[in-house]
């Protein structure tokens, strides 16, 4: 390595006492902002579905994650969600460690090492994987630890760093095999010095030997996905064939190709990348990276810059290149960890920056370069610190308990999706919530107790389920309402062919409303995959007021329950299912005028979790009224931006909207839009 002052120590394969101190302390200090700011109870994302995975056993979702896996099944306790976001704590800090050992080597100063590392590690993207059970940080410290060991190799020439090198990279392929594919490809250019040797080595059977066997050491734990046999958690079942196995670690069972996202999409996301990035620091953190970044390629050699360059866009402009999602706050929430080993160009860059503001000797010549770094790193911790600290969260925990004491006795219970099933899972299986409850998978994924298989065709599925719940004797509950005939309680629904359709008011729901409303006003959640849960509670629960009115009216309500239906219906969740009802019927002219108000106070408070799909439907009602109400060249624009956010058939704004061109007299126009959208099936 080197010595601390910064020359080469060839004859030493460890740094000096001093140099470890500092990074220790680094360390102890990061772990303890780690440990304050992380959540005490159960989130979203994967959070539910890790959790059980590594307390109770099973696969994760593709492709498996299998060394992550198998090292939170080996350490976790059983129960309690803090062990597990503690462990992804721990990897964050070795992670930054391992970051500042290499900036070291490539600046050869530890004032921009200790800086580099520090920034890094209080960078918003890095904090919010450091503080939850995922698998990034892991990811993180095993893409620094092969950059690390190339980097020994590149210095010393000892084969034995490239032999570690091709095993730490096995390891990291095993944890997350996309990010490490990307970000690796700033990797051969490590390399760039020792080209001649390498290529030297190859002709060497050894080599091969030695580096194949290690890389393949470090892939074996997929092995586990084929050795876990009738796991009882397991995203979809176990693993059977080659064809599964392949299936499982390609991820071709996911679809990052969405259709309505067309060139209008990427353009945006590369403009939300963009501030995105920026956002990691405070402003004034970010001119030092600009500087940083031009007093780089001055200081260090082409081949560093180069590699810090490609770390920087691998995950970050390469990926949305390569990626086709929707633009809406819920896949701009789930891009935002990808960039997590990008952004430490940026911290690089940041210290670099604060080295050259030392170097113009504008402070006093005593003054250490590392003093105005810990100032803007204060800034930048405070600044972030609000939004990282979730440890006095529990929003998700609360509503989901809600839901599971709500239930009666030895229930079923089906759910659907990641935000149902990994919570109401968790608390379930791992904390032993209500074990009389049975905790289904409407889509047949996660839990052992599936009714067919997750390939099954739809017709079978539906077949299946059908007939499990006509000949269950347990009341049959779900957080969906797609087993009818139900009674909805609000965001629950019974399936009750006795009674047939109904909506029951129970206190236990009205007081969560309450509680959820409150979320919603005050805007208490800072957590994008929170938010666009708790948006769509509300429109749930919208469309349960909207629906036992009319079923009962008004005169049904107590004084509690009609004022809580009057505030919901002056926020947008309420507006938003009122107008879907108005829009379904005609008007008079007297509630024409009272529903463009509500339309226009609605898109006024339009929160930005909205999904696509609904701005698109609440784009169609207010067309459909305005269009009602005469007001065609409004409706014109309002239904052509519905298509514009949506342009799949089941958008039904294109039949308002050829109606409205054809009063307009633009023929053309109505024929080319009916013959583009021939398969809407409009009346």
């Amino acid at each position: 390595m080197m010595s601390p002052s910064g020359t080469p120590n060839p004859g030493s394969l460890i740094v000096r006492y001093d140099f470890q101190a500092w990074q220790c302390l680094l360390a102890i200090l990061l772990l303890l902002l780690y440990s304050f700011t992380l959540p005490t109870t159960i989130t979203l994302e994967d959070a539910g579905l890790f959790q059980m995975v590594c307390q109770s056993g099973g696969i994760s979702h593709p492709p498996g994650y299998p060394l992550f896996t198998m090292i939170c099944q080996g350490l976790l306790p059983q129960g309690g969600v803090v062990a597990g976001n503690f462990l992804s704590a721990a990897f964050a800090v070795i992670a930054v460690v391992l970051f500042s050992q290499i900036v070291w080597l490539v600046s050869e100063s530890r004032s921009v090492a200790l800086l580099a590392a520090a920034f890094y590690g209080v960078g918003q993207a890095f904090w919010s994987q450091a503080i939850i059970i995922e698998v990034y940080s892991l990811a993180v410290l095993l893409f620094m630890g092969s950059w690390l060991l190339l980097s020994l190799f590149t210095r010393h020439r000892d084969f034995r760093y490239w032999y570690a090198a091709c095993l730490t990279t096995g390891l990291g392929l095993s944890n997350h095999w996309p990010l490490m594919i990307l970000s690796g490809m700033a990797l051969p250019l490590v390399l760039w010095s020792v080209w001649p040797l390498l290529l030297a080595a190859m002709k060497k059977p050894k080599f091969w030997l030695l580096s194949c066997l290690l890389l393949g050491l470090g892939l074996l734990p997929y092995a586990q996905l084929v050795l876990v046999k009738e796991p009882e958690i397991a995203v979809y079942g176990p693993v059977t064939s080659w064809q599964e196995f392949w299936r499982y670690v390609s991820r071709s069972l996911y679809n990052d190709n969405h259709a309505v996202a067309d060139f209008s999409h990427k353009v945006s996301y590369l403009k939300w990348l963009s501030t995105e990035i920026f956002s990691q620091y405070v402003p004034l953190v970010q001119v030092f990276v600009l500087l940083g970044f031009i007093h780089s390629w001055r200081k260090i050699t082409l081949s560093a810059n180069l590699v810090m360059l490609l770390v920087f866009l691998s995950s970050t402009y390469i990926l949305m290149a390569v990626v086709n999602f929707e633009y809406t706050s819920l896949y701009r929430a789930v891009f935002k960890p990808y960039p997590v080993i990008s952004y430490a160009a940026l911290a690089y860059w940041a210290a670099m920056g604060i080295h050259f503001l030392t170097e113009l000797r504008l402070f006093d010549r005593k003054l250490p370069a590392w003093q105005p770094g810990v100032f803007l790193l204060l800034i930048t911790t405070a600044s972030v610190f609000p939004a990282m600290n979730r440890s006095r969260g529990g929003f998700i925990e609360n509503y989901n308990r809600t839901i599971l004491e709500f239930l009666p006795p030895d229930a079923v219970l089906f759910v659907r999706g990641d935000n149902q099933t990994g919570p109401i899972g968790y608390l379930n299986r791992v904390e032993k919530l209500r074990t009389d409850i049975e905790v289904r998978d409407l889509d047949n994924l996660v839990f052992s107790n599936r009714l067919v298989s997750p390939f099954a065709p739809t017709t079978l599925a539906d077949a299946a389920l059908a007939s499990y719940v006509t000949s269950e004797p347990r009341r049959v509950f779900s957080l969906v309402d797609q087993i009818r005939p139900s009674t909805s309680w609000g965001v629950v629904y019974e399936y009750t062919p006795e009674t047939g359709t109904a909506t029951v008011l129970h206190p236990t729901m009205v007081a969560l409303l309450d509680y959820l409303m409150t979320l919603y006003e005050e805007d208490l959640l800072w957590d994008e995959h929170e938010q666009y849960f708790l948006y769509n509670r509300m429109i749930a629960f919208a469309g349960f007021y909207r629906s036992h009115v009319s079923a009962y009216g008004v005169e049904s309500l107590t004084e509690r329950q009609l004022r809580q239906f009057e505030k919901l219906q002056r926020l947008f969740p309420g507006q938003m299912v009122m107008l879907e009802h108005l829009a379904a019927r005609a008007l008079s002219p007297t509630e024409q005028a009272d529903a463009l108000l509500v339309a226009a106070a609605a898109e006024q408070q339009m929160p930005s979790v909205i999904p696509l799909r609904s701005e698109a439907f609440f784009y169609e009602y207010y067309g459909k009224i305005e269009a009602q109400a005469g007001q065609l060249a409004a409706a014109r624009a309002h239904l052509t931006r519905s298509l514009a956010l949506w342009r799949l058939p089941d958008n039904r704004a294109v039949c308002t909207l050829i109606e409205v061109l054809q009063q307009l007299d633009e023929t053309t126009e109505a024929k080319a839009l009916a013959n583009a959208y021939e398969k809407s099936q409009c009346p």
